[in-house]
């Protein structure tokens, strides 16, 4: 390397030695555990610039016990899955589909599976191969992140701009790494100015989606907690509710579950009644979900404007999912009268969906796949696995509409979703 090229990759790694410095003492000072791991992953990132770009070779060259090979294999493929699994809790529950979901774990098991190459001598380590693998997983990440955005995550966005960056930069990284462009100094430029730019904007997003959960924490903290009209906990107060369940039911070891309402005519309520009407008919909705769902509901809620949830702690017996459910879409359907109050009195019926989400002891939210219990949130997740079980709960609820129960859960055999009252419910 000249002297123009140990600048400029001295330059660049010392944006990420930066951004490694302020995320470590960030994660320290707040105490935020989880969030080591976008300390790792900016230490990874670092690594691997350091090592495709020839610096560490150029200072270094007797330090390393195994070839650059290896170590270019454990911090490429480290960083790409520690990448899939942070985009995946970045990205918030309702704008993230099945389809996000499998493209991600796709990514996570392909980037794992190159450390496949540790087992080789170093000098059948096709790194080219390896090359075109991982730039293909950092294109996948591009589009899920674009897909995001589509769905409404406005975040999304930026973390889109940086992975096209990243494309870049891994291309740029191992076409060094390969010899291939050693001498041309414009691509090097090139492919430093994305690497530092994928670290600035990635870290810089993800202390943007940070601050969107203080703020959420604070929200509730400061008191609104209750909705005004149905004196019901609020959503931000069911996401801390459904976090403190979780976090019981793992230390004894119980089962607990979520039942959410999803009311789906709520415009054509609107419409047909006028507002007055509607909140008529949320209050009288929301004395029935208490009242059916009894003794046995450790916190009842308002979630949305068209929807209630109702967290059962430590549940004793699987039956006891079936009754609470059913009662629900049973009371729930019941005609409402509205009053002169309501700009057209009469009768309303509301088409209800019930949907019920399970967590057991030995494992996640059933359904889909939920991110780690994040009572203590890190700067890669985006959401807590409270905001995932409900959004799985709301989702069951619409489906239910399908069953002349009205509600739906996922079985326990099958693993499909079903009438909650033939459900295998072990």
């Amino acid at each position: 390397m000249n002297n123009f090229e140990i600048a400029l990759w001295s330059a660049c790694l010392g944006i990420f030695l930066s951004y490694f410095t302020l995320s470590f003492f960030y994660t320290a000072y707040n105490r935020l555990f989880q969030s080591l791991e976008a300390v790792v992953y900016v230490f990874v990132c670092g690594a691997f610039v350091a090592l495709a770009s020839g610096w560490v070779v150029n200072f270094f060259p007797h330090l390393w016990g195994i070839s650059q090979q290896k170590w270019l294999v454990l911090s490429a493929s480290s960083a790409a899955a520690i990448s899939a699994l942070g985009l995946r809790g970045f990205l918030r529950a309702q704008q993230r589909d099945a389809l996000i979901d499998r493209g991600m774990l796709v990514v996570v098991v392909v980037a794992a599976a190159q450390l496949l190459w540790l087992l080789l001598p170093p000098q059948e380590i096709r790194l080219d191969v390896m090359a075109m693998t991982l730039i293909v997983c950092a294109v996948i990440g591009f589009w899920l992140c674009l897909r995001a955005w589509l769905l409404g995550d406005e975040l999304a966005l930026a973390m889109t701009v940086a992975c096209v960056a990243m494309v870049f930069a891994v291309t740029g990284l191992f076409a060094m790494a390969l010899h291939m462009f050693a001498n041309d100094l414009p691509m090097q430029v090139g492919t430093a100015v994305c690497a530092a730019g994928f670290i600035v904007i990635t870290c810089h997003t993800l202390k943007r989606r940070h601050a969107e959960f203080v703020r959420m924490r604070r929200a509730v903290s400061m008191g609104r907690d209750r909705d005004l009209l149905t004196q019901l906990w609020t959503g931000a107060a069911l996401i801390r509710k459904v976090d403190e369940s979780v976090a019981r039911a793992k230390r004894n070891r119980k089962e607990m579950a979520v039942i959410c309402v999803e009311l789906a005519n709520a415009a054509t309520l609107r419409q047909e009644f006028g507002n007055n009407g509607a909140e008529q008919v949320i209050y009288a909705m929301a004395a029935r979900v208490r009242q059916a769902s009894g003794s046995s509901a450790a916190a009842v809620g308002r979630y949305s404007d068209s929807s209630f949830v109702v967290v059962l702690d430590s549940v004793q017996r699987p039956g006891v999912l079936r009754t609470v459910g059913l009662r629900l879409a049973v009371a729930l359907r019941r005609p409402y009268m509205l009053n002169a109050q309501s700009s057209s009195p009469g009768e309303f019926r509301a088409d209800v969906g019930v949907g019920v989400a399970r967590i057991s002891p030995g494992r996640q939210a059933t359904g889909r796949k939920a991110p780690r219990d994040s009572t203590q949130m890190g700067m890669f997740d985006s959401f807590s696995l409270a905001q995932d079980v409900l959004h799985e709960a709301a989702e069951l609820a619409l489906s239910a509409r399908a069953f002349g129960s009205r509600a739906a859960i996922v079985d326990a055999y099958s693993r499909k979703t079903v009438p909650l009252e033939s459900a295998d419910l072990k």
